[in-house]
């Protein structure tokens, strides 16, 4: 079994589940990951940059996949920090296209996210109709991380 660690955060950033929610689909993460340890949720104060270990290095427009300047996409990201995520539409300088930070194609697994839940050991993931309980069992689609 690998070391790799999961996270699975809603598809909508600022989304957060209930208390029940959150409990129903750790859970089902446990269920469907049997033998991963420290699987749990976690619901931040506000949104995050979430990832399944080290911190994006390189990132590519969604559109035309033209790598981004580092220091375009890193001052993009430090000022979505410094109004707590809530922003996080960018047009890009290659093609002019109004996408999202969370659209950028990073070169390690990352998201936006105020809800995620985890899971250390977790193997290689999981599939899609796994993927859709999960969501289903929190109460709103997901994707999952995966370093």
């Amino acid at each position: 079994m690998s070391d790799d660690v999961l996270r699975i955060v809603p598809t909508d950033p600022a989304w957060t589940p209930d208390d029940v929610a959150l409990r129903r689909a750790v859970r089902a993460l446990r269920e469907l990951l049997p033998h991963a340890d420290g699987v749990r949720g976690e619901v931040h104060d506000g949104v995050v940059l979430v990832t399944a270990g080290n911190e994006p290095e390189q990132a590519a427009c969604p559109a035309c996949g033209e790598q981004l300047d580092p220091a375009w996409w890193a001052a993009r990201l430090d000022r979505a920090a410094a109004q707590g995520f809530a922003r996080l539409g960018v047009v890009t300088p290659c093609c002019a296209t109004r996408t999202s930070l969370g659209d950028l194609r990073f070169d390690r697994p990352a998201a936006f996210a105020r809800t995620e839940l985890r899971a250390r050991r977790a193997g290689a993931g999981l599939e899609e109709e796994e993927l859709a309980r999960v969501g289903h069992a929190l109460g709103h689609p997901v994707r999952q991380l995966l370093g």
